[in-house]
């Protein structure tokens, strides 16, 4: 009898270890054309045969793991904004298996669309509440006055524009918002408000987070504004826009408004080093038509300079150095029907910002 209970413990035993190794641990990490790990990568493992799903995000390293219950054939996808889905077919066996996923920045425009109802999953290891917009929704999606960059955080979910063109998220002040470029913070020091310009097509995404904001952020009581520029990658791109400004008859022929804008971006060296250079100008010419000649004009001009470069120093080793210039010069300022050019005021102003990151 005490053998017959000792077989079958045992045979129990062999059982459960069996079961126990038919568990498979999917770990792996997520990164950009350009080896950046991605954070916040969503990674969704199903069965092909089964309806199981499981889902995961990356974590600062762009690391996830995921537990699965037995071996076979898994479609595996990968998301982030601001780049192309991945969508790729793996087999999994027994034991530990790790992957690498290399997600490309969303560029060109295709004519394909996919359209896919899929639950949201909550992360509960996130306080705060995020919307994200991605720069080509910033290039197509149609607003006022589309080559400034103030005016196209209109399109962003949960921020509204007042009647003077401040900025408020949910019904925050201004100044009550911390706006990062690149995780920098690009406040005002004076007035903490958003007085940064910035090139459209150089954005590569704009997250606006709200809520339980991290101690990461301090005092930003409304929310973070947290922009996202463009890195190069082995491929030269080039985009110009209004280029070629138009003549214009008030009181005799003058150059109209003009504001041209362009983007240059590609390797310094391939597989380890691009770069992202954005330009953008404006030039508003105005004629006031009650004043006499040679005192009825005033113009303005500003310029802007964005320059973002990546360098692959090892494999473990990212280094970013970029560069923000803006100049304006606004001259006889306040002038108008009323108002002659002894009563005007010559106005100016400049801003430039240095930052490197070490990753």
């Amino acid at each position: 009898m005490t053998s017959r209970i000792l077989l079958l413990a045992a045979m129990t035993c062999v059982l459960a270890s069996g079961e126990q190794g038919e568990e498979v641990r999917l770990s792996g990490k997520v990164e950009s054309d350009t080896r950046v790990p991605l954070v916040g990568a969503r990674v969704v493992v199903q069965q092909t045969e089964a309806d199981g799903l499981f889902v995961a995000y990356t974590d600062a390293s762009g690391e996830f793991q995921i537990e699965l219950p037995a071996p076979g054939s898994y479609r595996v996808t990968v998301e982030k904004a601001g780049f192309f889905p991945l969508h790729k077919v793996v087999q999994l066996e027994a034991g530990s298996a790790e992957l690498v996923f290399t997600l490309v920045q969303a560029r060109e425009l295709v004519q394909r669309v996919e359209v896919s109802a899929r639950p949201a999953s909550v992360d509960m290891d996130t306080t705060a509440a995020p919307e994200t917009v991605t720069g080509t929704d910033i290039v197509n999606i149609p607003y006022p006055t589309s080559h400034s960059f103030r005016n196209a955080l209109r399109i962003v979910p949960g921020l509204v524009h007042d009647q003077r063109g401040g900025i408020h998220i949910d019904g925050g002040q201004e100044n009550q918002t911390l706006y990062l470029l690149n995780g920098f913070n690009i406040s005002d020091p004076v007035g903490g408000t958003f007085e940064t310009r910035i090139n459209v097509e150089a954005v590569q995404s704009i997250e606006v987070s709200s809520g339980m904001i991290p101690a990461e952020f301090g005092k930003a009581s409304a929310g973070v504004l947290s922009v996202y520029t463009r890195s190069g990658d082995d491929r030269f791109r080039a985009t110009a826009t209004n280029f070629i400004p138009a003549p214009e008859y008030r009181k005799g022929l003058v150059l109209g408004n003009w504001v041209p804008r362009a983007n240059l971006s590609g390797p310094i060296r391939r597989g380890r080093a691009w770069f992202s250079h954005s330009i953008d100008a404006e030039y508003i010419n105005t004629v006031i038509e009650d004043l006499p000649k040679g005192q009825d004009r005033t113009s303005s001009w500003r310029l802007n300079n964005y320059l973002l470069t990546q360098w692959n120093l090892s494999p473990a080793n990212i280094l970013y150095v970029g560069a923000l210039n803006s100049l304006w010069n606004a001259a006889r300022s306040g002038l108008g029907a009323l108002d002659p050019i002894e009563t005007t005021v010559d106005r100016r102003a400049r801003q430039w910002f240095v930052h490197i990151k070490d990753q």
